[in-house]
């Protein structure tokens, strides 16, 4: 096992990570992102007893980051993740596969667009999904089978 060297993983990965974080939108501000590569720093020294040196400490603290913006995404959820506007899939600038489906994702029903999002991005359960949503899971899974559907349709178009 290696020893974890935080300073050094920080000022090699931090950045990265702020970036990562809102790339895939689950930070909402960059001030969000920085607190999440914080807290994300202070879990890794908490855990380095855990860590095992396979030379991807990256992909370790990509992991955390992740997962402390998951549970924080899901404390947040409330009336202001209701509804979840087409803007908040506006591409961003650089070159990605994924575009083509965020741009899909922008033209979904709202409801449909918010069920994909929690599915997908927040990685929320069906549960969780339907009730962030205030609906059953049933409704839940419809919407999310209907948003698939159509953003398939819209792939296959395009």
């Amino acid at each position: 096992m290696g020893r974890f060297d935080a300073a050094v993983a920080y000022v090699e990965h931090a950045a990265f990570l702020r970036g990562y974080l809102m790339r895939h939108r689950l930070a909402r501000t960059v001030e969000d992102a920085d607190d999440l590569v914080s807290e994300t720093f202070e879990r890794a020294m908490r855990a380095e007893a855990r860590y095992r040196d396979d030379g991807k400490p990256r992909a370790w603290l990509q992991q955390i980051a992740r997962n402390l913006a998951i549970d924080a995404l899901r404390r947040q959820r409330g009336p202001e993740m209701r509804e979840i506007p087409a803007s908040a899939f506006v591409p961003w600038q650089e070159p990605d596969d994924r575009l083509d489906l965020l741009a899909a994702c922008a033209q979904l029903a709202p409801r449909q667009r918010q069920c994909i999002v929690l599915r997908y991005v927040a990685g929320c359960s069906r549960r969780e999904t339907a009730r962030s949503m205030g609906t059953t899971e049933d409704s839940a899974a419809k919407l999310q089978a209907r948003g698939i559907q159509r953003l398939r349709d819209m792939m296959v178009a395009s």
